[in-house]
């Protein structure tokens, strides 16, 4: 019986004449060739082999070969070169078998070379150490001549270079510390912003009910009508007041004759209905808006006291900056605007701050002051300040204000239009007959505008006065 190695096919004498898959007669030149046994099937070992140029189909001359014919290393290559196809995930790499070979950079397995002719491939390094193969690569140079005679050669027994295992030691007790700390500090802040950024979502509460609940105001008699608490709340929802979550509420509702529901001031119909709802329903607010709540117990109108001037007021839908309620019911003067920009939209909204900032002459500390009081967050100039102090003091002696603070939150109500009228007033080649110094009283349940003095000015176009100025 034939040894394995030992096989010695002679080469074929003649060619095929044509492709046995798509019939093409052009074969690669200088062919039949012999196969070595460097791919995955060890049975094509010494077998003779075509390849069509068409199709690149091999055409085999001979049958496999037996095993027992298979030389040892031959057959440990090609399974080798099996299983890294099969079980690689598509990555056909294979890796040097020396201990401790890896790479430099990454401390990773080093990858072995497929075309090197030993049993199990070896990388560049380790196959010329251990005295090379017929590879053209992996060939230890035999020139002497070129190189010192006191180098040694690689040999087999050089030890493999050891494996740094710095990433194996235990950490520092100090490790990361400077970034937990930065970390937690970050933390800190973020937790601190958004706490700071929920105490500005506030809901102002007006309600009506029958039993008292603040000290600051008198018991509520036995018959309307009553008199307003006001509240200020954080939302414990962004964007909705909770009426369960505010204890001044619940006990309201717990002290009418319907427990658990209250009555809210409905401004998204057409005319600002009472809905009644339990108290865990939310309210869809903005920020600094206001919130019209009556217990269920009072039904009319008439029993809750400046209803009008808060609905004049206050009580338009919502827009994005809408004024909040004001605690205490004798002064509005201490109002602040919920707006950032001046002069503010709304002739409902500038009377107040007006009247605030008109009486204070020659003193700009105290006219900002009063300006940052009333306007927060809006920039100080004083030039526009006093124009708008000037179109005010216009607006009040030519008695146009009350039909623009009547129209409240809408188009007609803007300041512009109050400004518009004073410049085309004042246009005008003979001023109004009746120019009275007005007063603007907000303390009562609605706006009040009453002449100074009973004396009307005089009318330039007539009488004694005619043609004299």
């Amino acid at each position: 019986m034939a040894e394995p190695g030992d096989l010695n096919i002679p080469r074929p004498e003649t060619r095929f004449s044509r492709c046995t898959n798509c019939g093409s007669t052009s074969f690669r030149p200088n062919g039949p060739f012999q196969c070595q046994g460097k791919g995955s099937d060890p049975f094509n070992y010494k077998r003779w082999f075509d390849i069509c140029e068409e199709c690149n189909k091999f055409l085999w001359y001979n049958p496999p070969t037996a095993l027992h014919l298979i030389p040892e290393d031959v057959q440990i290559r090609c399974t080798i070169k099996k299983s890294a196809k099969e079980d690689g995930d598509g990555d056909n790499s294979l890796f040097c078998p020396v201990d401790g070979c890896r790479t430099a950079a990454k401390n990773e397995p080093r990858k072995a070379n497929k075309g090197c002719l030993r049993p199990i491939p070896h990388c560049s390094g380790c196959c010329k150490a251990a005295g090379g193969c017929a590879l053209r690569a992996h060939r230890v140079s035999s020139s002497v001549g070129d190189s010192p005679a006191e180098t040694p050669s690689p040999s087999i027994n050089t030890p493999p270079v050891a494996v740094r295992r710095e990433y194996a030691r235990p950490f520092d007790p100090n490790y990361a510390k400077p970034y937990i700390a930065s970390h937690g500090h970050l933390i800190t802040e973020s937790i601190k912003a958004a706490a700071d950024e929920k105490a500005k979502d506030l809901s102002y509460v007006v309600i009506w009910s029958k039993a008292s609940l603040s000290s600051t105001l008198q018991f509520n008699a036995d018959s309307g009508p009553y008199a307003p608490a006001r509240f200020k709340f954080i939302n414990e929802r962004s964007g909705h007041f909770i009426p369960n979550f505010a204890p001044p509420i619940v006990a309201a509702s717990a002290a009418s004759t319907l427990p658990n529901f209250i009555s809210v001031l409905d401004f998204t119909t057409a005319q600002p209905t009472w809905v009644g709802q339990n108290l865990q329903c939310a309210i869809a607010v903005s920020k600094t808006s206001q919130v019209l709540l009556r217990t269920c117990d009072i039904t009319a109108d008439s029993d809750c006291l400046e209803l009008e001037s808060e609905i004049l007021l206050y009580g338009s839908p919502l827009t994005a900056n809408p004024i909040p309620a004001i605690v205490g019911s004798k002064s509005r003067l201490l109002h602040r605007v919920g707006s950032s920009i001046f002069p503010v939209q709304y002739t409902c909204e500038m009377v107040p701050v007006m009247l605030a900032l008109s009486g204070i002459k020659n003193d700009g500390p105290a006219l900002r002051s009063a300006f940052e009081e009333h306007v927060p967050g809006a920039e100080f100039v004083q030039q526009t300040v006093y124009r708008n102090v000037a179109l005010y003091k216009s607006a009040v002696r030519l008695g146009i204000l009350e039909k623009y603070i009547k129209f409240a939150r809408t188009t007609d109500g803007k300041w512009s239009n109050v400004r518009n009228e004073v410049g085309q007033l004042t246009l005008k080649p003979t001023a109004p007959k009746a120019m009275v110094p007005m007063t603007i009283d907000l303390t009562g349940d609605e706006i009040v505008v009453e002449p100074d003095s009973v004396e009307v000015v005089p009318d330039l176009d007539s009488g004694p006065c005619k043609g004299n100025l």
